[in-house]
């Protein structure tokens, strides 16, 4: 997975994420949910090829979700 993210509600988070995604005209081309065992989750997942520009506009939305933590740096 190229995106690398945490949160405490999944369910609400990935619906959001899958929904920003939708909006702009892009695709995922693979997800994944998995506990952490702390309360969080780890939320992977990879889009489909976009635009940089496209692409940029789409992390800087996720940034802005309150429950998302990004677990690392991706390009």
């Amino acid at each position: 997975m190229d995106l690398n993210y945490s949160c405490r509600d999944p369910l609400c988070t990935v619906t959001r994420v899958m929904d920003t995604a939708r909006r702009m005209g892009l695709e995922t081309a693979e997800m994944s949910l998995k506990p952490q065992g702390n309360g969080r989750y780890a939320l992977g997942f990879a889009l489909a090829p976009a635009e940089p520009a496209l692409r940029a506009t789409f992390l800087a939305r996720l940034a802005q979700y309150i429950d998302l933590q990004r677990e690392c740096q991706d390009g």
